[in-house]
C-alpha cells in the first residue's frame, strides 16, 4: 500500500453539515484534493457525515432507479473504474457538471484492483449527494461485502482511516440499487442480463 501524505486544509466540515444539503462545493472541493500528486486525506468526521447522508438518501431509494432524460438532455453511463481515480477525474471533467439534462449514472464495480478506490467512491457519493435526480449509481459485484474484503478495498481504507469508515461502507453498499432503466426502454444492470431470453422490461 503507498504511503498517503496528509494535506493541510484538506475538505472538512465548511462543506458538510449535520443536517442539511451537501452542496456541489463539496465534491468540486474533493476533485480539487484527489488532483494532487499525493492523494490528500477528506477530514474523518465529515467523511463520516458524507456517509451517513448518503446512507439515509439510498435507503429510501429501493432497489432500482428509473431515470429520464429529456429531450436534448443527455445522460454519461461510467462503468468499472476500480479504484483508478485519474481516469474518474478525466471522465468527470469530459462529462461536465451534473445537472437535470446533463446525467451521469456510474454503473458498479467503483472499489477494489486499483489503489485508490475510497478516493473514487467517496468522490462518486459527493456527486450522488449533491446532485439529487441528477446522479445514479448502480452496484457490482466489487460492492458487495464479501468481495471488497477480499480484493482489496477493506485494506486500504483501514490503512487510511479505521475499520468504522469500511464498515459503513460496507453498509451502505447494500442499499445500492441494482439496475437502472434509462427512458423506460434502456436497462442497465452491471452484473449482465437474464440467461432466459423471454425475460422483458416488464418481467
Amino acid at each position: 500500500m503507498a504511503e498517503i501524505q496528509v494535506i493541510k486544509n484538506t475538505p472538512g466540515a465548511e462543506y458538510v453539515s449535520n443536517n442539511g444539503p451537501i452542496k456541489p462545493d463539496l465534491p468540486r472541493a474533493l476533485v480539487e484534493l484527489f488532483k494532487r500528486p499525493h492523494i490528500g486525506i477528506f477530514e474523518p468526521k465529515s467523511l463520516m457525515k458524507l456517509l451517513r447522508n448518503v446512507y439515509k438518501k439510498l435507503k429510501a431509494c429501493g432497489n432500482g432507479n428509473r431515470i429520464m432524460v429529456p429531450d436534448g438532455g443527455r445522460i454519461t453511463v461510467v462503468g468499472d473504474i476500480h479504484g483508478q481515480i485519474d481516469d474518474l477525474l478525466l471522465i468527470l471533467e469530459e462529462a461536465g457538471e451534473p445537472s437535470p439534462t446533463n446525467l451521469i449514472l456510474f454503473n458498479g464495480d467503483f472499489v477494489d484492483r486499483g489503489a485508490h478506490g475510497f478516493e473514487v467512491v467517496t468522490t462518486m457519493f459527493s456527486y450522488f449527494a449533491a446532485y439529487p435526480g441528477c446522479v445514479f449509481m448502480n452496484r457490482g459485484n466489487h460492492e458487495d461485502p464479501f468481495v471488497c474484503c477480499n480484493y482489496g478495498f477493506q485494506e486500504e481504507v483501514i490503512a487510511k482511516y479505521d475499520q468504522m469508515p469500511f464498515l459503513l461502507y460496507a453498509e451502505i453498499f447494500r442499499f445500492l440499487p441494482i439496475y437502472s432503466l434509462i427512458n423506460e426502454s434502456i436497462f442497465v444492470v452491471h452484473g449482465g442480463l437474464f440467461h432466459d431470453t423471454e425475460v422483458t422490461l416488464a418481467d
